[in-house]
């Protein structure tokens, strides 16, 4: 339910404040009743000076930088991989964090340019690592793909394809991730659309597990290939014996099924050497590298180990 506050008397404004209320009770659930008052009138200004300032970044291409978090195998201690992560400077607000403008982005449609954005920018630098250290040394890009681009971008593939032939990138030095809610949200749209992503040779990641719903029905007829275990459990794993246990199933259940597994949000030595032990595959986290520029991680791409 949704109910506008003592407005200025003129039907448009009501209107206007009513839907932004009903838009609030919907984002937090059904059975929910919000008034439109001044903090949510804040909040709402807020919102729309932020999509507007996006918009116009994703316009100008000014502010938006892409940044590479490396993943690295336990076993040998190499950069195996690199997730892609947008990152945001505005020439007067400064830094603002993916958790605020992502959720925009999503919201007003913006994810598919941003996006695409990212994907372009990914190839590119997929390609440019293979020429710069070798094929050998050069980590797999890894992409998200959020729910309403797997979804709603009746071009997704065409965009993957595109980019991958742009550049020269093979299929399988390209890894898309997707999330658990993104593929429970619907069934049937989603599983079309990661069969065909698949199809073109990419790996496909089920990112954030062991957050949503169940996945377990979906996994056996999914073209997934690497689980990557949720930073909550991951940063738990020594103060929480549920998320050890948690960790260790996921761990057992990826072997069984004959996928790889990767630990997001390994902060501390103990947290990979306990990963290590559980057999975890790759792990991610500020324990590796935070995510940095492209020319920053090269050095590390050079080096034997990027574990101390």
């Amino acid at each position: 339910m949704a109910l506008a506050g003592p407005g200025e008397g003129v039907a448009e404004a009501l209107l206007r404040d009513a839907y932004l209320a009903m838009y609030r009770a919907k984002a937090v659930g059904r059975r929910q009743v919000r008034v439109f008052d001044t903090p949510l009138r804040h909040q709402a200004v807020a919102r729309h000076s932020l999509e507007h300032n996006l918009r116009r970044a994703l316009r100008d291409g000014t502010g938006l930088e892409v940044h590479y978090q490396p993943l690295v195998r336990l076993r040998t201690g190499r950069v195996v991989a690199a997730e892609a992560l947008s990152r945001w400077t505005h020439e007067t607000l400064g830094v603002i964090e993916p958790n605020q403008f992502i959720p925009v982005a999503e919201e007003s449609g913006l994810i598919v340019q941003l996006g695409d954005r990212v994907l372009t920018a990914a190839c590119r630098q997929g390609a440019a690592w293979r020429a710069e250290v070798g094929s050998w040394n050069a980590p797999q890009v890894a992409v998200n793909v959020s729910p309403h681009q797997l979804l709603s971008d009746p071009d997704l593939v065409e965009r993957v394809r595109h980019s991958l032939d742009a550049f020269a990138l093979p299929a399988s030095a390209l890894c898309l991730e997707i999330t658990e809610s993104g593929v429970i949200a619907e069934t049937t749209a989603a599983h079309t659309a990661v069969t065909a992503l698949a199809d073109l040779g990419v790996e496909i990641a089920m990112d954030d597990f062991g957050t949503g719903h169940s996945s377990l029905s979906h996994l056996t007829s999914l073209p997934v290939r690497t689980l990557k275990i949720d930073r909550s459990h991951v940063s738990e794993l020594h103060s929480d014996p549920r998320c050890l246990q948690i960790v260790r199933g996921v761990i057992g259940l990826a072997r069984g099924l004959g996928m790889r597994t990767v630990a997001e949000g390994a902060e501390t030595d103990r947290h990979t050497d306990t990963l290590a032990r559980l057999g975890c595959d790759d792990v991610q986290g500020w324990a590796i590298s935070r995510a940095v520029p492209a020319d920053a991680l090269t050095p590390m791409l050079r080096s034997s180990s990027a574990l101390r």
